[in-house]
């Protein structure tokens, strides 16, 4: 090797040690300032826990940003408070105000979850199943036939039925003559 390559080398090393040690006291005074660097967001979806949240088509925009915890509220590491009133707690984002003269029961009463998966759903509007299928749940199918039903589409109660609350008697959303 001649003394330019060795020269080189040496500065090199020179250059990078003194890069390094830069870095070691910049890290050091960021901790020391109590800055942390971004760190992964801990969530309860991993590939042994949970593996499917979060996978249909949609899903609750808590669950879709891995914040578990705006809802599930922690006690210790994997353990949380047991939801008492899902009427609450859905209340804290979404507004349920009875305002209409007739209203859903289980919408009245806050049981959102009668008809809704918290989570997700490969339902629109997060359903547990089709609307038919979430109707037909409660409201006994044998008991339509004969009645106004027979001209509405199998399955679209939601054409002439309001799902939460409506002004009109059977939760129609416009008065029954002009259906």
């Amino acid at each position: 090797m001649c003394n330019k390559q060795l020269w080189r080398m040496w500065l090199l090393c020179l250059i990078s040690l003194l890069s390094m040690q830069l870095l070691l006291v910049t890290a050091g005074s960021v901790r020391a300032a109590g800055i942390q660097a971004p760190s992964k967001k801990e969530t309860c979806k991993t590939a042994t826990c949970h593996p499917r949240m979060g996978t249909d088509k949609f899903v609750h925009g808590p669950v879709a940003t891995g914040d578990c915890v705006f809802c599930h509220k922690p006690t210790q590491k994997h353990a949380f408070t047991k939801i008492t009133s899902t009427e609450k707690l859905c209340a804290e984002c979404h507004e349920r105000p009875v305002t209409q003269k007739f209203a859903h029961a289980p919408f009245r009463q806050g049981k959102c979850f009668t008809c809704h998966d918290s989570h997700q759903s490969p339902y629109q509007y997060q359903l547990r199943a089709t609307v038919a299928e979430t109707c037909y749940k409660c409201h006994d199918r044998s008991k339509l036939k004969g009645r106004a039903h027979v001209s509405a589409a199998p399955g679209s109660c939601i054409t002439c039925h309001a799902s939460h609350q409506s002004d009109y008697p059977k939760l129609l959303v416009k008065p029954g003559i002009t259906l």
